[in-house]
């Protein structure tokens, strides 16, 4: 018996080859692409799709290989994107472009896109997209008297081949812990913090920087605003409907100060954190903890500042260190599959000690 498959996936490839492009949605293109870039359109190839569906063998459907086809790639889009597909898909070079798509709209803001598709829920897909990686200034990282600049499009792997002084080790530790070099590659030091989770790796590092958070709207002009005020809790952020955050600045750190980044995970990659601690360091000609900030992530629901340690460890000796429960009693953890909330509060308490340890070393 011939095998009903047979011609299937050839049939498939051919019409996505040669469909250049399509006019079945109100004379416009449906814009599905093909990897060899030729534009196809999902609804003329929905007959296909159909028979192979309904063909049985004997009564019974058929099976096929997986492999030997483009049909499941197919089946997989179709599902997603609910096809025939029409996805909005901005990526302008200006800001003001960018600004005036914000206002307009309200589209799913992308930068590296790390955690835009595994965030989506099927059947609330978003109905258009702003890439803002093209925009001018976006992926620059500059400084100035003032302190550094870091456009929003700018990658943790760019971070981490900046020229930045030693204040700054704990943020580059800390983007080398970012998921993997893939994601490293591609995500977006705006793109964490906008995603506001409670173990985003970036946060505790730009906090203990003092780092502001730059945001503009078309309609308001920009604004700059504390990266602790800023994130307002899980997977919120104080920005409005139009706005867009444009840079993280972080001001001038003082001569000679340091910092250090400790991560806790059950991993070496690709891992959401238990705990986490980011430490900037002075010490003064005497050896002593002249200014000190300490900020812990993963423990709370938002990332936070140790202020009363801070307070209580500056002018003493950076290698006899005490903290107690107090010191940590701002931080919330939870009992998760990670660990316990008694876990994470004697992991902090470790971390700290060596996050300040690694600044001084550094």
């Amino acid at each position: 018996m011939s095998n009903p498959m047979e011609g299937v996936g050839s049939t498939i490839r051919h019409r996505t080859r040669r469909i250049k492009g399509c006019r079945c949605h109100g004379g416009k293109l449906c814009g599905f692409a093909r990897a060899d870039k030729s534009r196809a359109c999902v609804a003329s190839l929905s007959d296909s799709l159909q028979k192979f569906s309904s063909l049985t063998v004997s009564g019974q459907r058929a099976s096929y290989n997986l492999f030997d086809s483009d049909i499941v790639l197919l089946i997989l889009l179709a599902y997603k994107l609910k096809w025939p597909c029409r996805m909005p898909y901005s990526q302008p070079s200006l800001l003001r472009d960018a600004l005036r798509f914000m206002e307009k709209s309200d589209p799913c803001v992308v930068a590296g896109g790390t955690d835009v598709y595994p965030a989506m829920k099927s059947g609330r897909q978003p109905v258009t997209y702003l890439d803002v990686t093209r925009i001018q200034g976006f992926s620059d990282i500059s400084r100035t008297h003032a302190g550094t600049r870091f456009g929003a499009a700018v990658t943790w792997s760019d971070v981490v081949k900046a020229d930045l002084p030693p204040a700054f080790c704990a943020l580059k530790q800390a983007a080398r812990e970012v998921g993997s070099l893939q994601i490293q590659n591609a995500g977006t030091i705006a793109g964490n913090i906008c995603n506001a989770s409670p173990a985003a790796d970036g946060v505790p590092a730009l906090l203990a920087l003092n780092a502001d958070v730059e945001i503009a709207s078309a309609s308001r002009g920009a604004r700059a605003i504390s990266l602790g005020s800023f994130i307002k809790g899980v997977r919120k952020t104080a920005l409005e409907r139009d706005e867009l955050v444009t840079a993280v600045i972080v001001p001038k750190t003082p001569a000679g100060m340091t910092s250090g980044f400790e991560k806790l995970g059950s991993r070496r990659y690709l891992v959401i954190s238990t705990a986490m601690t980011a430490a900037n360091v002075l010490l003064d000609n005497r050896g002593r903890i002249e200014d000190v900030r300490i900020a812990v992530g993963a423990c709370s629901a938002v990332a936070q500042r140790l202020t009363a340690l801070e307070a209580n460890l500056v002018g003493g000796d950076p290698s006899r260190i005490a903290i107690t429960r107090e010191h940590l009693g701002t931080l919330a953890p939870i009992d998760d599959v990670r660990g316990t909330a008694a876990y994470r509060l004697h992991a902090v308490e470790r971390q700290i000690r060596r996050a300040i340890a690694r600044a001084i070393e550094a």
